[in-house]
């Protein structure tokens, strides 16, 4: 007997009974095997969106992330400084592991971090806090997880960019510069330098083209500390403390929030949140202009998760709605 077995049909030239049996045997196994693989290198199901981390929260070094109806946080009054899950629903506190972790960024049913424990490698554990695994053996200063890991690197001779494959593989090269922070915005990469390109003094923002080619966006002569896109124009915090708005279509650049005080910053959507050491937190909607005072206290280190605003005091963690209200403690 001769046949032929496809993963989608059977063509049989002549057949009995005991022939489609083992038939029918051998492609269940043909089909079985690649999803009984896929299992055993991926200890879990997992659905949901790549939800990575906002730009705002990785800015503060983002020690939070959001994960759905819960948070990825460092929990700053444990003594380990462990990596603790939130549930936002139940709501209940569940230590995923004894680790301290910065730049946490939740994708694909993983969370990638920065092992503060070993000299700020790169690792990522599952979302139920099993399968801790170390990715890449070199020390960063900034990292961001979706559909790839970018990161820089920490320790060389400059600051430099790279990538990766989730699982750690293929790293590559991006950029020769000295990188300071990267931003993913419309599915292209963007990064900041302070000047070792081109002219020393000023700041640099490129944006890395799927053909890996570099473009630069935008020169500045002001020194750039933080920077986000939003509405293609390109926002800033510069180095006398000021929130600068910058329009690449027309070339303009104007100053939105003129505090010279500000201390923190996050931005969520249209709206900028930012603490002044004088004025507690406001928050600045960029499209109609509106800065409304939203809690008199002085808070530290900002992020925003699930629309609510999440917030430390004395190494505990706080929440509160986007209106400044319903400030509890987590």
């Amino acid at each position: 007997m001769a046949f032929i077995c496809h993963i989608n049909e059977v063509i049989i030239i002549k057949f009995n009974s005991k022939w489609i049996t083992i038939i029918l045997i051998l492609c269940f196994i043909t089909l079985l095997i690649p999803a009984c693989s896929q299992n055993s290198n991926n200890s879990i199901n997992y659905d949901g969106p790549d939800l990575s981390n906002i730009q705002g929260n990785l800015i503060n070094y983002g020690f939070l992330a959001e994960g759905i109806n819960c948070i990825y946080y460092t929990k700053f009054d444990d003594p380990k400084l462990s990596l603790y899950k939130y549930d936002q629903i139940s709501p209940n506190k569940i230590k995923l592991h004894d680790v301290g972790c910065s730049y946490i960024n939740v994708a694909g049913g993983w969370i990638y971090y920065s092992n503060q424990d070993d000299n700020n490698k790169i690792y990522r554990i599952d979302i139920n806090g099993q399968n801790n695994q170390k990715l890449i053996d070199v020390q960063t200063a900034y990292l961001l997880a979706g559909k790839a890991l970018y990161f820089v690197s920490a320790g060389e001779d400059k600051n430099y960019l790279y990538s990766s494959e989730n699982n750690g593989n293929d790293i590559i090269k991006l950029s020769n510069d000295d990188v300071d922070q990267i931003y993913l915005y419309e599915d292209a990469l963007y990064y900041l330098s302070h000047g070792q390109k081109e002219e020393k003094g000023y700041n640099y923002v490129y944006r890395i083209n799927n053909d890996k080619s570099i473009e630069l966006v935008y020169k500045s002569s002001d020194y750039i500390d933080w920077f986000w896109i939003y509405n293609d124009n390109i926002y800033y915090k510069n180095h006398i403390l000021k929130i600068v708005k910058y329009d690449p279509i027309n070339g303009v650049k104007e100053e939105i929030v003129k505090d010279p005080y500000i201390y923190d910053i996050n931005i969520y959507n249209n709206y900028v949140f930012y603490v002044s050491t004088k004025g507690g937190l406001h928050r600045l909607d960029v499209n109609s202009g509106q800065d409304l005072l939203i809690s008199g206290s002085f808070l530290d280190n900002i992020y925003i998760a699930n629309g609510r605003i999440f917030h430390y005091k004395n190494d505990v963690l706080y929440s509160m709605n986007l209106d400044g209200n319903d400030n509890k403690k987590i």
